[in-house]
């Protein structure tokens, strides 16, 4: 009998592992289904808030207004509004980022950037999506996240048998090696498949996007594929394939500016929640594309750094995809 003293403890981790892990899906599930929608036609910053998120809009819309001569930007990052452009922008979002470069000296774009993710513009964008069925408020994921954390830790206590077993069989504490053998055999599989669960919900519950919200945006990647003839042959900055692409995409005026251009974005610039990706990019159909400069908000080679919506924080700095 002496020799299961690892082995039924070490079922019954294995058992609070598969059914925390079995929880947490149950969580997302009941998070994210719903029966969302796409309405036919998208706009852009609709498009870009699915593809990137606050950031990629205001991207968006910054290489708009450049590529229609209403603003530009500098080497280090200020836009400025040009005078005696008539008429106003055709989107609030434009018209948010053009009121903030008005001024002498403009406006640093890591400060635009910034300050217009979190305005009425992008936070209208976020309910429309909501209220479709497209995307969740960030905080309605915090139960999953918490819940993926506690599978962790039942890994990780699922883990600690592993050491255990291989001491055990070492100094030949029991008589009989095969429940310490099987021990070690059940905790090393137990951790390496939980963990790795987890990781997989670690990056769904980054993603604020619903199925509907994934079927749309694959939707939209399908209408305007990237390819290099495209991002040539749309330079007006006024595409979908910028919303869902990101500025590596953009060949228009000012292109070498807005892509190296812009200050660092600094702690919890942009609001929300975890580090890189926390919310667009692993989770889901996003790709990278936005960029800054050395030390600009642009933690990795991407817009999208939060895992919120804009309702919920905007995104977890300032880094991401």
């Amino acid at each position: 009998m002496d020799s299961l003293v690892l082995f039924i403890p070490a079922i019954v981790a294995v058992v609070l592992v598969f059914r925390q892990a079995r929880r947490v899906k149950q969580e997302q599930r009941r998070v994210k289904s719903g029966g969302g929608y796409a309405p036919p036609g998208l706009d852009p910053y609709s498009l870009a808030f699915l593809a990137g998120g606050p950031r990629r809009v205001v991207n968006t819309a910054v290489a708009v207004l450049v590529s229609q001569g209403r603003v530009r930007i500098s080497r280090d990052g200020s836009v400025t509004a040009v005078r005696g452009i008539a008429g106003a922008p055709a989107e609030r979002v434009e018209q948010e980022v053009l009121d903030l470069a008005t001024g002498v000296n403009g406006r640093p774009l890591a400060d635009i950037r910034r300050t217009v993710c979190v305005g009425p513009a992008v936070t209208g964008i976020d309910y429309g999506l909501r209220g479709h069925g497209l995307v969740v408020a960030d905080s309605a994921l915090t139960s999953a996240r918490r819940a993926n954390t506690k599978l962790r830790w039942l890994c990780g206590l699922a883990g600690l048998f592993v050491p255990v077993s291989i001491v055990s069989l070492a100094f030949g504490w029991f008589e009989s090696v095969l429940w310490s053998v099987l021990t070690l055999i059940v905790s090393v599989l137990t951790w390496i498949i939980g963990m790795a669960v987890a990781s997989g919900n670690a990056k769904e519950n980054l993603s604020v996007l619903t199925p509907a919200g994934h079927a749309a945006l694959r939707a939209a990647k399908a209408r305007y594929p990237r390819t290099r003839e495209l991002a040539y042959a749309h330079n007006s900055g006024n595409d979908s394939t910028i919303a869902l692409y990101g500025l590596a995409i953009y060949t228009g005026p000012g292109h070498a500016e807005i892509q190296h251009g812009g200050g660092g974005c600094g702690a919890g610039a942009c609001g929300g929640a975890v580090g890189a990706d926390s919310g667009w990019g692993s989770g889901s159909d996003f790709g990278g594309g936005d960029f800054g400069g050395g030390g600009s908000d642009s933690g990795g080679g991407g817009d999208s750094g939060g895992g919120s919506s804009c309702g919920g924080g905007c995104g977890g700095g300032c880094g991401g995809s």
